[in-house]
């Protein structure tokens, strides 16, 4: 379903706010999958140690929140105190937000995106192998 989504996503920017990927779709479109795979894997390795919905939910808000606000999705990290930011640039939101930045305004390619993709790889193969090993159903 990501393809899609990232489809609609594209044509629908590009038609309403003439948007235009200046990059490689090829390093798009691994930065948006690299970050969906992370994303997912962090999330099954929370819901691998929670005992309901709700307590997924508190989780994944007190992991997610933290990155919302000092990744540059809403606020520019570079606001934020330098002493900080060397913990902000290996979250893996700001890496997502770095490799899509590069690719669609500064026309990266997959090498360009690289370290973004690192980051993602670090945080998403562990939260997985995480996730496997303590899941368990109910």
């Amino acid at each position: 379903i990501i393809p899609l989504e990232l489809i609609v996503i594209l044509v629908f920017s590009r038609l309403a706010f003439s948007v235009q990927v200046t990059g490689s779709y090829l390093a798009l479109v691994a930065v948006s999958f690299a970050g969906s795979a992370c994303f997912a894997s962090m999330a099954i390795a929370v819901a691998s140690r929670a005992e309901n919905t709700e307590t997924v939910s508190g989780l994944m808000n007190l992991i997610t929140m933290p990155m919302f606000i000092t990744s540059g999705v809403f606020f520019a990290s570079s606001n934020f105190p330098e002493s900080i930011q060397p913990v902000i640039r290996i979250l893996p939101l700001t890496a997502m937000c770095d490799g899509l930045r590069a690719v669609m305004i500064d026309g990266a390619g997959l090498g360009g995106v690289l370290p973004s993709l690192l980051i993602l790889a670090l945080w998403g193969v562990p939260s997985f192998v995480l996730g496997l090993r303590y899941f368990r159903w109910n």
